[in-house]
């Protein structure tokens, strides 16, 4: 922060009590091992203001004594944080538990993320963060730019912190400005959209993937049918490496067969006499990544792994078991068209499986092209906006 960024002296209480809600709320702290580092290592937790003078976004009115009125004024009104005036010390607030990296917690802001579009490309965060919260407080809003130039898109994602207010920005039909009609809908049903739109590309080149997807898969004996021991993953980068994937759940399960099908998605299949080793070994997985599936180490990879539903189960299993039984007579085709499978090279390295998300013409879970960037330690996400993300289509 330049000193030319410095808000006027009556809006700077509200900016500061917004931010360190920020820092301190479900959706930042619960990644942010930078303060959660901090408020191990100080006492009970409180965490010396001297630590935020490496925080662009309040460092101006951390360090400069002339701030200091209402740098306090600001803090002594904090929900997600508390504030000591005796000690100039911040904490997460105790009567507000940090909930548990769980698949049902990603899920709860997934419910209550918002997608919206049509902003002008100059609009300021400022200007984004006060329309979102014309319908409720928000938990994180997060931009979205075009890969090349880095160019706002005109478009955001919004994590509110009730599903009502959710309902609210759905329903909303303010003007941006006044005048600029906004597109919204439900995160989810835009990915819905997003990904009705991969499938009718995909099968439109269905036809050139079979041709060059003919090798066998895996050559194990045929398992018995079990429940919950296959997952789904989207947004696999391009060229994924099979074994990379494999060797990762290996960490949580008995992972017995990677199918890569293509535009970032792939299935999972774990061994075992029981049900569930999938689901248990994808919770693991997440809770040691804090939510994120960690196959790779490009920070910017952002994949996604669920169990598969009923139906698709039986359609999976009746799938592979007609498949081998083609096979064992002598018939043709592999199971998946022969895209995964024990080899490190198969199909993971043939340019195909770059459907969602990272770096370098990947595009994220939501069909978006992603350049996150590493944030310096010490600005754990300092602007409300979590990442920037990138697209190749709206």
């Amino acid at each position: 922060m330049t000193t030319e960024n410095v808000l006027a002296s009556d809006q700077i209480p509200a900016f500061v009590t917004k931010t360190f809600n920020h820092y301190f709320g479900n959706y930042n702290y619960i990644k942010d091992k930078f303060l959660q580092e901090q408020a191990k290592v100080a006492t009970e937790g409180w965490i010396p203001l001297s630590i935020f003078e490496k925080f662009n976004k309040v460092a101006e009115y951390v360090k400069n004594a002339d701030y200091r009125p209402q740098l306090i004024e600001g803090l002594k009104a904090g929900d997600d944080f508390v504030f000591d005036e005796e000690k100039l010390a911040v904490r997460r607030n105790p009567e507000k538990p940090v909930p548990e990296s769980t698949i049902g917690y990603w899920q709860s802001c997934k419910d209550r993320t918002a997608y919206f579009k049509g902003f002008p490309k100059d609009s300021t965060l400022e200007e984004l963060i006060a329309y979102s919260e014309t319908y409720g407080m928000t938990e994180s809003v997060n931009r979205r730019f075009l890969k090349e130039s880095n160019e706002f898109k005109g478009s955001l994602f919004v994590i509110y912190n009730k599903l009502e207010d959710v309902a609210k920005a759905l329903a909303g039909e303010e003007k941006f400005r006044g005048e600029i009609a906004i597109e919204r809908s439900l995160r989810s049903d835009w990915q819905k959209k997003k990904e009705a739109e991969r499938k009718e590309k995909t099968s439109k080149d269905k036809g050139m993937k079979e041709n060059k997807n003919k090798k066998t898969a895996e050559t194990v004996a045929a398992p018995v049918v079990k429940i919950g021991n296959v997952l789904q993953l989207t947004g696999l980068p391009q060229k994924t490496n099979v074994n990379t994937v494999k060797e990762f759940f290996k960490k949580f399960g008995d992972c017995a067969f990677v199918q890569i099908e293509g535009e970032g998605n792939a299935k999972v299949r774990f061994g075992g006499d029981s049900d569930n080793v999938g689901k248990t070994s994808l919770e693991a997985a997440l809770a040691a990544g804090e939510g994120k599936l960690n196959i790779f180490d490009d920070e910017a990879a952002n994949v996604e792994g669920r169990v598969l539903t009923d139906e698709e189960n039986t359609a999976y299993w009746k799938e592979y078991l007609d498949t081998r039984n083609q096979k064992s007579s002598g018939g043709g085709r592999s199971f998946g068209g022969g895209r995964g499978g024990r080899g490190g090279n198969r199909g993971g390295n043939r340019g195909r499986g770059g459907k969602f998300q990272g770096k370098n013409d990947r595009r994220n879970k939501d069909g978006e092209e992603s350049n996150d960037r590493k944030r310096p330690a010490g600005d754990g996400g300092a602007d409300v906006e979590t990442k920037k993300s990138k697209e190749e289509t709206n």
